[in-house]
């Protein structure tokens, strides 16, 4: 059967909020007004994405080389109320691998990951790197690195985001 592809755009996950809680280290500046602001050195070279037309302000929390942490400021209606708060977050670019075996089942590994508790099951996949000309050679390799699998019959399912509303 075919090995199809499904490349994933900014797959957020409890494991990337662990690592931020980990790794923050800001310089904190105090501002004239007597407020805090985080002055943050932006490594991300993942795509970024930020509502124009509804994005008023925006302040980068956290910033590594595989997700950046930001609080909007985000317009909710024409009356001009707003959102002081709203957490966003950009992950890389990842693709997601769903495997169909000769007899028409699905692989799926068992694993265990920092964000979850007790044991999941996982399709193959990984984040896009710099040197995979695009996401079917991204899913080539995870698909190699991670099974031990070739194949020349991919079929790409689409790009989406798993939560739009925090990146």
């Amino acid at each position: 059967g075919p090995i199809m592809v499904e490349a994933n755009r900014q797959v957020v996950t409890t494991f990337a909020l662990g690592i931020v809680i980990g790794l923050i280290i800001p310089h904190v500046l105090q501002l004239p007004s007597g407020n805090v602001a985080i002055e943050v050195k932006d490594v991300f070279t993942g795509e970024h994405y930020t509502n124009l037309a509804q994005t008023v302000a925006r302040q980068v929390i956290y910033s590594g080389p595989f997700a950046r942490l930001e609080e909007h400021t985000v317009r909710i209606d024409d009356k001009g109320n707003t959102v002081d708060d709203w957490v966003w977050i950009d992950i890389k670019d990842q693709v997601n691998i769903l495997v169909e075996d000769a007899n028409g089942d699905f692989i799926v590994f068992e694993q265990t990951k920092y964000g979850l508790e007790g044991l999941s099951l996982a399709v193959v996949g990984g984040m896009i790197e710099p040197t995979d000309t695009n996401p079917t050679a991204a899913a080539a390799r995870e698909l190699n690195e991670e099974m031990g699998l070739t194949t020349d019959n991919m079929v790409f399912l689409g790009r989406y985001r798993t939560d739009v509303n925090r990146g």
